[in-house]
């Protein structure tokens, strides 16, 4: 229960209403629906996408995103790569937030989820790199592995035997990359057609290229949610011992 008044600021609208303990142990009975007495990570998430979904926020607009596949050929069926120009689901800001660490792991990705020509160009090169086969599709493994390229490019080990901080922040937000995949590869429809050389894998298993940038945006989204902040508000809240790590 020390830790909930840490994230009360912290920009997500599910946790606006900690004010006091009570509140507090409402918020959690809410996640936990079970009454298993613990909140794993994904209902941490999915309780805190859906409040911003409803409440209709920047970020619950980005998350929502995900939820309706455009029609193929459709000005939507670019995961929203043309369009007015704004954030693709921005950390929101507060008096309390982001951590340093959430702000330097959000930092070369969140140029790639903007709707600007600029953003689109740099989305080209990105997929290009997480897209090594030039099949137009990445698997999680692949976008894994473009994550840590990323980071291990923008913070340059510069000691031989120093700290090598672009691959502590790849492991530190781990657990968010499965998320960001797993919401952004269904955002256009999908025909339901098996691929070429695989036994039952369609459109839907892989992230495309038109759905990189809302794989960017996700990304920094739920980077926020397993921050070390948030984190260690769950953890106090009893949540499983794996997430410590964070």
């Amino acid at each position: 229960m020390a830790g909930y008044r840490g994230v009360t600021g912290y920009g997500f609208v599910a946790l606006q209403s900690l004010s006091d303990d009570e509140s507090a142990k409402a918020v959690f009975a809410k996640i936990d629906d079970n009454a298993g007495g613990v909140v794993i990570l994904e209902e941490f998430c999915t309780f805190l996408k859906n409040a911003e979904v409803i409440a209709g926020t920047e970020i619950g607009l980005a998350l929502a995103e995900d939820e309706e596949a455009p029609a193929p050929g459709s000005d939507a069926s670019n995961g929203g790569s043309n369009g007015a120009n704004g954030s693709g689901g921005a950390v929101s800001s507060s008096e309390n937030g982001p951590t340093e660490n959430l702000a330097l792991f959000c930092a070369p990705f969140q140029p790639m989820a903007e709707k600007t020509d600029a953003a689109a160009a740099l989305r080209k090169v990105g997929f290009r790199s997480a897209d090594p086969n030039g099949n137009g599709l990445c698997s999680l493994a692949e976008l894994e592995g473009f994550v840590l390229q990323k980071l291990l490019g923008a913070y340059p080990k510069t000691k031989k035997d120093g700290p090598e901080l672009g691959r502590d922040l790849f492991d530190l937000y781990r657990p968010c990359y499965i998320r960001a995949f797993n919401d952004a590869k269904d955002y256009k429809a999908d025909s339901g057609e098996v691929l070429e050389g695989t036994k039952s894998a369609t459109a839907d298993d892989f992230v495309s290229k038109g759905e990189f940038r809302l794989f960017c945006a996700y990304l920094s989204i739920y980077a926020s949610m397993v921050s070390k902040t948030t984190c260690n508000y769950i953890q106090v809240l009893r949540v499983c011992p794996f997430l410590s790590f964070t």
